[in-house]
């Protein structure tokens, strides 16, 4: 039963972390990825590395704008739609 309200509690405490912090958490992202493309270069010297700094850098970005988006109607506006429809 610990475990349960732990792992539940543990939870709870991201989500609220998250739903507050989110650019936080997007600079965390984006310091682990150029973190493990210079090590992704001194290790292999392959274009590898850049196709991965690529693929990390798309997905880093459309995370944010998810998060973005979603965040900016949690708040009762719409981020991209500023002209009257």
């Amino acid at each position: 039963m610990m475990i349960f309200e732990f792992v539940f509690l543990s939870g709870t405490l991201v989500i609220m972390f998250f739903k507050h912090h989110y650019l936080l958490i997007l600079l965390f992202l984006e310091l682990l990825m150029v973190s493990l493309f210079f090590g992704l270069c001194l290790v292999s010297f392959m274009f590898e590395s850049f196709i991965f700094l690529f693929i990390m850098l798309v997905l880093e970005g459309a995370f944010g704008l998810s998060v973005l988006i979603n965040n900016s109607r949690g708040l009762g506006g719409d981020f991209f739609s500023k002209a009257i429809i």
